[in-house]
């Protein structure tokens, strides 16, 4: 079993992180991003963003390799396995973060996931010349063409809430960690 461990954050972090820890305990919870990139993608998708739940996915996973291939899998009419699979887990589940909490389950996976949030929200920037940019895959493009250094990162809208079980597990923890996140 091990001690009750809680890792928030997103990215490579994230999964560095669980992937060393699963090895040391199975009271693992991946606490993931669930912010828009910017790229369009759950506007025309109409899904959440699950690119960070998918990496927790495959590092809390027993097979990573083959995990990680099927969550990559595309069909030939270009639709995703990930997208249908959590659709699916979605309308048996419901709405919520309940389909997230037993895709763990259903795929026997040590510890389990948890999104920060069910709200939208982005990363965004605001750069020294006062330009905001409200689209995480930008940041980096714009502050380099307009050679303008970011002055604070913040997430839109601010009052986003908790996914339900976030609060619980992290007040049950025995030890947090909080993943870096590279932007």
């Amino acid at each position: 079993e091990g001690p009750k461990i809680v890792v928030i954050g997103g990215g490579t972090g994230l999964n560095t992180v669980l992937k060393g820890l699963k090895d040391y305990t199975n009271n693992l919870t991946a606490i993931a991003s669930m912010t828009d990139y910017g790229d369009g993608q759950t506007e025309t998708n109409s899904f959440m963003p699950l690119e960070d739940v998918s990496r927790a996915i495959v590092s809390l996973s027993e097979n990573e390799v083959e995990m990680e291939r099927l969550l990559k899998l595309k069909f030939q009419d270009g639709i995703d396995f990930t997208n249908v699979f959590v659709s699916a887990m979605q309308q048996i589940n419901g709405e919520g973060s309940k389909f997230i909490e037993n895709i763990s389950k259903v795929l026997n996976m040590t510890g389990k996931i948890l999104p920060v949030t069910l709200d939208k929200m982005r990363i965004c920037a605001e750069l020294e010349d006062g330009t905001v940019i409200d689209e995480k895959d930008k940041i980096a493009d714009t502050s380099m063409a307009k050679i303008s250094r970011i002055n604070r990162v913040f997430i839109s809208p601010s009052n986003v809430r908790p996914a339900p079980g976030v609060i619980e597990a992290i007040e049950d923890a025995d030890a947090i960690v909080i993943g870096p996140r590279k932007l």
